[in-house]
């Protein structure tokens, strides 16, 4: 038979209809399937793939643009369903894709095809909407938070990036905008707390606690340093410390540890008291 190319004409949708009539419910075996398949190796090994250059351009223009219907999707998605890509199928796409760079067109296209493909009800994280900010959920108090925080997330410790941390309602009420109910956590961490909401607000409740505690505790051991110089001075009068301002004996200097530690024994009792 001559070698070329021919043109041939396009099938008509009745000899469409029938071919398709003809396929429906047609099974073939896994003998043949195992031909089909070994007959591509061959053809890959032969030719280095199974479509030259020309036949896979001319495949991408003809499929460039289409869209299935809801009722082939859905067909496709249950033909799928309980599935499993083998582990050697899983490495060989890994490896196909390992340094292989989109183009800005192609980046871009992907990202318009993802554009509301999980926003709103959508979302498999979705929980079922949720009422409407206050008027106090403003950027100012967002921003004061992230200040507050010293600009780092309170969940993986990561510092300030080019993209602005997230603030956290705590115990996920948009209405309850106190600042002890805020923190602050990066786009990862919060998408994380999106999932079991229960155990998150019962943990950032203790985190925020502790918190508050170490800062009044570190607040009241500050004053009590401003205060030691003129502390010390007194002891030196009353002869108990030396000229280096150091304890005249081993017993006021345990006695005086044992003091502070009872101080801020005092303070964090108290603390829990409020």
């Amino acid at each position: 038979m001559p070698t070329g190319k021919y043109q041939r004409k396009p099938y008509s949708q009745e000899y469409k209809d029938n071919m398709s009539k003809v396929q429906m419910g047609h099974f073939v075996s896994v003998e043949t399937r195992e031909k089909l398949r070994q007959a591509m190796i061959n053809r890959k090994k032969k030719f280095g793939c199974i479509n030259n250059s020309i036949t896979r351009k001319r495949l991408s223009k003809k499929l460039s643009g289409r869209k299935l219907s809801k009722e082939h999707s859905i067909k496709i998605g249950l033909g799928n369903k309980g599935k499993t890509i083998s582990l050697e199928n899983r490495i060989k796409v890994g490896l196909a894709l390992v340094g292989k760079k989109f183009t800005a067109e192609h980046r871009k296209n992907i990202s318009l095809s993802h554009i509301g493909l999980y926003a709103g009800s959508k979302h498999p994280l979705w929980q079922g909407g949720s009422k409407e900010y206050t008027s106090e959920w403003t950027s100012g108090l967002k921003e004061s938070i992230r200040k507050r925080d010293k600009y780092r997330c309170h969940l993986c410790h990561s510092t300030k990036n080019k993209r602005k941390f997230d603030v956290h309602h705590i115990d996920y009420d948009k209405k309850n905008c106190k600042p002890n109910n805020l923190i602050t956590l990066c786009l990862s961490c919060h998408v994380k707390t999106n999932t079991k909401r229960e155990r998150w607000t019962k943990y950032f409740t203790n985190y925020m606690d502790k918190k508050r505690e170490q800062e009044i505790i570190d607040q009241t051991v500050s004053r009590c340093l401003k205060a030691l110089p003129e502390k010390l001075k007194i002891l030196s009068k009353d002869g108990l410390l030396d000229g280096n301002f150091d304890f005249t004996t081993q017993d006021l200097k345990e006695n005086y540890n044992y003091a502070i530690d009872q101080a801020l024994s005092a303070i964090k009792k108290e603390f829990k008291r409020e």
